[in-house]
């Protein structure tokens, strides 16, 4: 993929096409959109949608039109954080699980607030994208790139186009059903194939962005400590929250 001044073209193993994005931000958000499977389908470039700064009429730009298993989201990247003076938003696009604290004062998309124009044009953006049918979610790049979540996939992401051989994927499920003990990925790699462990690395890793497998992809970075599952056995959906923008006075 390019990434000449955070310009260029994702190759886009869901959408079976190079996908343009703008900035890191959007770069960063792309790997999530095309790993999680409960996002079916995200286009770059929605529509503009005029909106009113005092006399002036401007042209807002949204990143993406994100279509999810429950709803249908425009995705804006905000590469840095709103500055301004007292008026906060009380919600805003993040990723994680829904209802994750925020610290008190804290603004969702950074730690300063956004100014008096920059509420005002989003209260317009929300009111137009209701009346569509549609949610607007807000995801700032120190929120997309926080903590380990973003690497976690990025490395699985560069396993995606490699083949697992019949042979070993049996191997690596026979391993995993016929143990009560977890296994790390540097175990099973030795019990599946203790002449050549690096390529059963290959396999686990594969396997895990296929969402065959299971590992940890927020608690902590993927090591070959790691501790992998059969995906079926963790009873968790496997999804990426795009929460909707609230503005503080929403009913």
């Amino acid at each position: 993929m390019s990434k000449r001044r955070g310009m260029g073209k994702f190759p886009s193993l869901k959408m079976q096409r190079m996908v343009r994005y703008r900035s890191w931000a959007e770069l960063d958000l792309l790997f999530f959109l095309d790993f999680y499977p409960n996002i079916l389908r995200f286009y770059e470039n929605p529509p503009p949608v005029e909106y009113r700064q005092g006399q002036k009429t401007c042209l807002y730009q949204p990143g993406y039109y994100v279509v999810l298993s429950d709803q249908h989201v425009i995705v804006e990247c905000l590469s840095s954080d709103f500055s301004g003076q007292s008026l906060a938003l009380s919600t805003a696009g993040r990723l994680g699980r829904p209802g994750a604290a925020l610290p008190p004062g804290a603004s969702p998309l950074g730690q300063s607030l956004p100014d008096d124009n920059t509420l005002a044009k989003y209260r317009q953006l929300l009111n137009h994208y209701r009346e569509e049918g549609l949610a607007l979610c807000l995801l700032s790049h120190a929120t997309l790139r926080s903590g380990c979540h973003l690497e976690n996939v990025q490395l699985l992401t560069r396993y995606a186009r490699y083949q697992v051989a019949p042979a070993i994927r049996e191997r690596i499920h026979l391993a995993l059903i016929n143990t009560r003990e977890p296994f790390t990925i540097r175990e099973l790699s030795k019990v599946v194939n203790s002449g050549d462990p690096h390529q059963a690395v290959t396999a686990i890793l594969t396997l895990a962005y296929r969402r065959e497998l299971a590992v940890p992809l927020r608690e902590a970075f993927i090591t070959p400590d790691s501790p992998v599952s059969w995906a079926k056995d963790t009873g968790e959906p496997l999804v990426f929250v795009l929460e909707p923008l609230r503005l503080k006075g929403d009913d």
